[in-house]
């Protein structure tokens, strides 16, 4: 996969974002709506050593590294308290400062990748195992936040 041209690998190494009240302060004035390039997260990401650019997405997260053709977006997994900070900053402007991980993208993630609708793919669960449909009932969608994966990199940046 690539962003703009540019190679995306996943992580191997979780990383901490240490947000401060500086950091939320800081995004606050950015703030777009639904803008995750103007999140606290975001801000304290770019403010790392190595880091030129960052995307903090509600389930996948990217920080782009490295210099000319060593230059990558390299893949986290956003953790649960960190996306629970982006859904309240989405919806009220308010993110509690404190230590967030992206984690680095599991080895179960990286083998499961494309697998599950491509052709001859085994089908999921155990025959006779099926789960029972209930009429009617549909999952809970949240609204009001931002959208996700790299296409939100793509198109924050066309807007600059």
């Amino acid at each position: 996969m690539k962003i703009d041209g540019i190679e995306v690998v996943d992580s191997k190494e979780d990383t901490c974002l240490p947000v401060t009240e500086q950091d939320v302060a800081i995004s606050l004035k950015k703030r777009g709506k639904q803008n995750c390039w103007a999140c606290a997260a975001q801000t304290r990401a770019e403010q790392m050593p190595g880091v030129l650019a960052a995307a903090i997405n509600l389930s996948i997260s990217y920080l782009l590294k490295g210099k000319g053709k060593n230059l990558k977006w390299y893949r986290y997994v956003t953790s649960d308290a960190l996306r629970t900070e982006i859904v309240s900053y989405d919806r009220s402007d308010i993110f509690a400062p404190g230590d967030y991980w992206l984690k680095a993208v599991p080895k179960s993630m990286k083998e499961a990748r494309g697998r599950a609708h491509s052709l001859g793919a085994p089908k999921h669960g155990r025959p006779g195992h099926e789960r029972r449909k209930t009429a009617g009932v549909r999952p809970h969608a949240m609204c009001g936040l931002r959208t996700n994966g790299h296409n939100t990199i793509h198109n924050e940046k066309n807007k600059k």
